[in-house]
C-alpha cells in the first residue's frame, strides 16, 4: 500500500495485528514513515498511522447510541446533545468536557505529540447528521472555554500538516501491517 500512495502525503487506518497495535500504542510507534519497498527507498516513503483502536468514536461520543453516554435527549427534536441549561436537573457540561478531556489525553499518551486525530466514523453511521454536528459544535465550544485542551474540527491533511511541522523524527517502519 505504501508503493501506491500516488499523490498521497499521509495514510491513515484502523484494521492492523491486534498485538502490532498494542506494541505500537505502548513504544508510541502508531504513527511511522512506512517505506513500502526497499529497492525504490525513500520515494515509496508515506507517512502513515494506525488509530488507537479504530475510527468510530472514543466510548461515549457515539451519538446515535441511546445508551452510549449520558447525553440528554430534546423530546421536540428527538436529538440527544449535553444540556447546558444550568437550571435544568440534567446539566451535563462539566462531565461531558472532562470525559472528552480525559478520552483525548488517553489518546495523546500514545502518540508522539500533543495533536491526535479523533475520529468521529464508523460504519453505517450518520443517519443522523444534525445530531452529530450539533454534539460536536457545543463539545468544542465548551472543552475549548475549558482550555485543557483545544478542540476543532480537521481534515487529514490538516493534522499531517501539523505533524510535519513537529519536525520530529519519525520511526521507519519497512514491512507489511499484517503478519
Amino acid at each position: 500500500m505504501a508503493n501506491l500512495r500516488v499523490g498521497f502525503d499521509s495514510l491513515y487506518f484502523a484494521r492492523i495485528d491486534y498485538q502490532d497495535r498494542a506494541k505500537r500504542k505502548d513504544e508510541k510507534k502508531l504513527e511511522v514513515i512506512w517505506q513500502g519497498s526497499k529497492s525504490r527507498g525513500s520515494s515509496s516513503q508515506i507517512f502513515a498511522g494506525a488509530f488507537k483502536s479504530h475510527y468510530s468514536p472514543p466510548t461515549g461520543f457515539h451519538f446515535e447510541v441511546n445508551d452510549d453516554s449520558p447525553i440528554v435527549q430534546d423530546a421536540d427534536t428527538n436529538l440527544y446533545y449535553p444540556q447546558d441549561d444550568t437550571n435544568l436537573f440534567d446539566y451535563n457540561v462539566e462531565e461531558r468536557v472532562s470525559d472528552f478531556v480525559n478520552a483525548a489525553l488517553s489518546m495523546a499518551n500514545v502518540t508522539r505529540s500533543n495533536h491526535i486525530m479523533w475520529t468521529m466514523g464508523d460504519d453505517f453511521q450518520y443517519e443522523y447528521a444534525e445530531t452529530w454536528f450539533r454534539n460536536m459544535d457545543k463539545l468544542i465550544h465548551y472543552v475549548n472555554q475549558d482550555g485543557r485542551v483545544n478542540a476543532l474540527y480537521s481534515t487529514p491533511s490538516i493534522y499531517t500538516d501539523a505533524k510535519h511541522a513537529l519536525n520530529e523524527p519519525w520511526p521507519l517502519k519497512t514491512d507489511d501491517y499484517f503478519p
